[in-house]
């Protein structure tokens, strides 16, 4: 070493810690500096927890909750995904579809029932032979008991407001108040009879089966309403009433009660309309 010659000494230098935020990726570190230490983590966390956003003021993070914790009690763990809750029946839809079909199926035979009036009538006494009797087993065969008892009551209806829908080509309240009354009162009581009996007898009705619930709801049950209010109306004895409101309707009624039942056998191998008795589940 020369004298005169100013030493240097050197100093030497301290690295500072970068702080460089964390990786995206979830190593903690970016793609191309090394890892830094949990010192470095942590003051870079406190630098930006203090740091304000563009507007001056903090914005506030939401925890994020784990899947876990929203795991229902007692249940399996649920996954890290979102699944969306399954939707129920569309009830009020389908019931909507119901009732609409319903009413046709009600307007379709009230109408068949007034067609079956054009028919032209028999007559034999106080009361004629019609055809609109058919209808009535049709409609409680095929329709069941409500809304085979609906359509023969809006039939009811339209002739009460007037309309010339019976064979005899009658409307308004008149024919209410006469020697057929009974008759027509019993009508909507038959078609019920009859779509109960069939209901019931739905897995195992056949034409033979089918003929005898139409006997018993469209003759015995029309015969016990009708002929005693034609025997009340007309002022006439049993006898009279009998031969006159039940005897020449015999013949014509059987027959009818077969053909009903044939098609309504018919309509429930091709289109059953009647729907299929629920067996409920007997617990014990």
């Amino acid at each position: 070493m020369a004298r005169g010659v100013p030493t240097t000494t050197a100093t030497p230098t301290t690295r500072l810690p970068c702080l460089v935020p964390p990786s995206p990726r979830g190593s903690g570190t970016p793609d191309n500096t090394p890892p830094a230490g949990p010192a470095n983590r942590r003051t870079y966390l406190q630098v930006s927890a203090q740091t304000p956003t563009a507007t001056g003021s903090r914005t506030p993070r939401r925890p994020l909750a784990h899947p876990a914790s929203a795991r229902p009690v007692g249940g399996p763990p649920t996954s890290g995904t979102f699944r969306r809750e399954p939707r129920g029946p569309t009830a009020p839809r389908e019931e909507t579809a119901v009732k609409t079909r319903d009413l046709a199926y009600i307007a379709l035979f009230a109408a068949i029932i007034a067609v079956l009036g054009t028919i032209p009538a028999i007559p034999v006494g106080p009361v004629p032979i019609t055809a609109q009797t058919l209808g009535v087993m049709l409609a409680g065969g095929v329709l069941g008991a409500r809304r085979g008892f609906l359509s023969v009551l809006l039939f009811l209806v339209l002739v009460a407001v007037g309309l010339p829908l019976l064979a005899s080509g009658a409307g308004g309240l008149a024919p209410f108040v006469g020697t057929s009354a009974g008759y027509l009162y019993s009508w909507p009581v038959a078609a019920f009879v009859i779509g109960w009996l069939t209901e019931r007898s739905w897995d195992r009705y056949n034409v033979v089966r089918g003929t005898l619930i139409n006997v018993v709801g469209g003759i015995l049950v029309i015969y016990a309403v009708g002929v005693p209010v034609l025997k009340a109306v007309g002022g006439l004895s049993w006898g009279q009433a009998l031969m006159g409101g039940a005897v020449p309707f015999l013949p014509g009624d059987v027959v009818k009660a077969l053909v009903a039942a044939a098609i309504a056998d018919t309509v429930r191998r091709s289109y059953p309309i009647i729907e299929r008795p629920r067996r409920t589940a007997v617990t014990r």
